[in-house]
């Protein structure tokens, strides 16, 4: 009697082991996971064609996040992670990668006061050791389906590296490069701040009718208040300063002072919206 008694409590935590285990480690439990995600989220999230197992290395064909106010899609998804590391309160991701990713966000209200961004403190500690974009495509908010008025703005060969102790997050490396040049970045975030405070520094080369150039840059602040110096070799500017200011609507410089050959300089401020 006491041995179907002691089976009869071992049997829950077994059957949940079972199932966590078919999830975490099964192709098969995988796409079951996908199709709860799906639902769970009123097909808002979808995950196509998952393949591998959320428990080592997944890929998925195409993952797409479509809400009133934004539009994702990510192309040939590779995730590979340690989930046991999970136990010693560290998020460790090997690596993450995707062919393209395509953005799109419906536009604010430029007239109202921006939100202030939160801390980006995190529960545990966090390392990536590669990220890799192919393609980053931000667009212009559209109908779905449709086209929008203007052309998206691209970025190529997104690779980066992170490590997080969940207060203070470190860019090891992080470099980008679009239809102006290449764009290299060492910074580190403090995520206990509200902005969260940002300290790097990192280098700009390109070529603009046939002449190369480069710079060295500095930037420091708040996410929402940057203080940018730049000094460049190449084009006519030597050196370059200014606050930084954005939101997703509009971009704006503002104590701009450029410093130009002959002792020329120039002071001012610029505003760009997409």
């Amino acid at each position: 009697m006491w041995r179907w008694l002691v089976a009869g409590l071992l049997m829950p935590p077994l059957l949940v082991v079972a199932v966590a285990a078919s999830l975490l480690w099964s192709e098969s439990g995988l796409r079951a996971g996908a199709r709860v995600i799906t639902w769970a989220s009123d097909g808002q999230v979808a995950l196509v064609a998952p393949s591998g197992r959320l428990g080592g290395e997944l890929r998925l064909e195409a993952l797409r996040i479509t809400t009133a106010d934004l539009r994702v899609t990510v192309d040939d998804l590779v995730l590979a992670w340690r989930p046991t590391a999970l136990l010693e309160g560290h998020a460790d991701i090997e690596r993450l990668a995707a062919a393209r990713v395509d953005v799109a966000r419906r536009p604010g209200d430029d007239t109202t006061e921006p939100p202030r961004l939160p801390a980006l403190a995190l529960p545990l500690a966090v390392s990536v050791g590669e990220l890799s974009v192919g393609l980053l495509s931000l667009s212009p908010w559209g109908d779905a389906g449709g086209e929008a008025d203007a052309e998206p703005f691209e970025l190529r060969a997104l690779a980066a590296a992170l490590v997080s102790d969940g207060l203070t997050h470190t860019l090891q490396r992080f470099s980008v490069a679009s239809s102006h040049g290449e764009l290299r970045v060492h910074a580190v975030l403090d995520g206990t701040q509200s902005p969260p405070e940002l300290n790097g520094s990192g280098t700009f080369t390109g070529a603009r009718d046939g002449h190369a150039f480069s710079a060295d840059y500095q930037v420091q602040g708040d996410l929402q208040d940057l203080r940018v110096r730049l000094e460049a070799q190449g084009v006519p500017l030597i050196r370059a300063a200014g606050r930084l200011q954005w939101t997703p609507e509009a971009t704006s410089i503002d104590a701009l002072e450029l410093e130009l050959p002959g002792d020329g300089k120039l002071f001012g401020s610029l505003r760009w919206q997409p």
